[in-house]
């Protein structure tokens, strides 16, 4: 028992001895990493060593500063300056005191969102209707992926290694109202912390057309569609967009679009936008609708994303004579004329130009010709504001669907009160014509201008 107790004792004073032998060396900095700012500055960091010390920074990194750079402890203040800059930027800063080390990041996060890795020269980028080719820079020291979450962008390169550029495409609206789309620029296999991209493109321009020598309107961004079962009026989604043999299924229990219509079937008194009776009598006639609840902008509030809140008699139907002001002062000027679009199936469309529009020579247009476009040139023309109205809608009789002789344009006035035949505007004639009330042809209305 007593040989034990003695070897404990001896154990003891072994772990004594050893600690006298090794004491405890302390070092270390007040701060492991700094968040320099985009505008430079200055920021201070205390050093505590029991001896001397030296620091070594990062080749390549003059945008960072540090004084003094080597002490004799125990606790030193040392102060780091850094430059100013827009782009991300990481410094790593080494301590040393004999075998022992402690490490110092300086981080300068850029304008770019995100967690620092990957950074860009901007956020936000506002592009014309027109669209165009744009630029952004990437400032990283990761592998990084593209990603884009709308068709009418287009990015390269999709991937890239450090810092790098973006080309970036935008392309030509065909939507009224201003369109937003997002590319994000990640660090593979981390897309959740990616840096994002805002991209907002213009809508088409609304442009104002003379319709006599005192007014002037503007016009709807579509042709009028009807759904029966929902009973909302609303507006095509482009204006090049027709729905032809859809209007064969007009009832009031059909549960699709249409856009061919009787004329002045608003909905008010039993004139019901599906009627689809051969017989004059059916319909309201008598007088002009212009500015009574049978036209159907008066007596219907319909509303689209580039016009929001409109109410009744937002919208109206023109009148006859402001069509044919409006067709014989772009006649008269080369300032309407066909077009049709090789890349959409030869589909053919009647282009009519807003006031003081030129257009350049590759895209002049002319009375009583077909001119052959593309659809981004007809895109690149409605971006500035042209009316866009296409020559095959077709018309309606009965339910029978006819597209060979193309469509027409129904005006609010109507041929004499014993005619019951009104009068519409044929765009493939760019010429009033007369036809029966009961025929079913589309609309496009207007708003005055104030």
């Amino acid at each position: 028992m007593k040989k034990f107790i003695f070897s404990l004792a001896a154990v003891a004073l072994m772990l004594l001895s050893c600690n006298q032998q090794q004491p405890e060396v302390e070092f270390g900095l007040s701060e492991s990493q700094i968040e320099a700012s985009n505008e430079g500055g200055t920021y201070s960091v205390t050093v505590t060593s029991a001896a001397s010390w030296f620091v070594t920074i990062d080749s390549g990194n003059d945008w960072v500063g540090i004084s003094p750079d080597k002490g004799e402890g125990p606790a030193d203040v040392v102060t780091i300056t850094t430059q100013p800059g827009k782009g991300y930027a990481i410094a790593y800063i080494t301590f040393t005191s004999a075998d022992m080390s402690a490490m110092l990041t300086v981080v300068r996060r850029g304008e770019g969102a995100g967690d620092g890795t990957i950074q860009l020269s901007q956020t936000k980028l506002e592009a014309p209707a027109i669209g165009g080719q744009f630029e952004v820079e990437v400032t990283s020291e990761v592998k990084w992926m593209v990603d884009k979450d709308v068709s009418w962008l287009n990015v390269t390169p999709g991937v890239g290694k450090g810092n790098g550029k973006l080309s970036i495409d935008v392309a030509v609206t065909d939507n009224f109202a201003a369109t937003t789309g997002k590319i994000t620029v990640y660090e593979v296999g981390k897309k959740e912390s990616g840096v994002v991209l805002e991209v907002e493109r213009s809508g088409i321009a609304v442009a104002q057309f003379s319709v006599s020598e005192t007014k002037k309107v503007i016009f709807a961004p579509g042709n009028l569609q009807y759904n029966a079962v929902q009973n909302t009026f609303r507006f095509a989604e482009h204006q090049y967009d027709y729905l032809g043999k859809s209007n064969e299924y007009i009832d009031q229990y059909y549960n699709g679009w249409i856009d061919l219509f009787g004329w002045g079937t608003s909905g008010y008194d039993d004139k019901y936008p599906y009627l689809c009776s051969e017989e004059s009598e059916d319909y309201f006639y008598g007088s002009d609708i212009a500015g009574t609840d049978y036209d159907w902008g008066q007596y219907n509030a319909i509303e689209h994303e580039a016009y929001a809140g409109t109410e009744k008699g937002f919208w109206r139907t023109p009148t006859k004579d402001e069509v044919e002001y409006l067709m014989k002062q772009k006649i008269d000027n080369f300032e309407a004329g066909g077009v049709r679009v090789t890349d959409m199936n030869n589909e053919s469309f009647l282009i009519i130009l807003p006031d003081g529009l030129d257009l350049s020579n590759e895209l002049t247009i002319a009375p009583n010709t077909l001119k052959d476009y593309t659809k981004e040139q007809l895109l690149y023309v409605q971006v500035q504001g042209a009316v866009i109205l296409p020559l095959m809608s077709g018309f309606r009789s009965g339910t029978t669907f006819s597209k060979a002789e193309g469509g027409a344009y129904w005006t609010s006035t109507l041929k004499d009160e014993s005619s019951q035949r009104a009068y519409a505007l044929h765009p493939g004639l760019g010429a009033i014509v007369e036809v029966p009330v009961y025929d079913g042809f589309s609309v496009r209305l207007v708003h005055d201008v104030e």
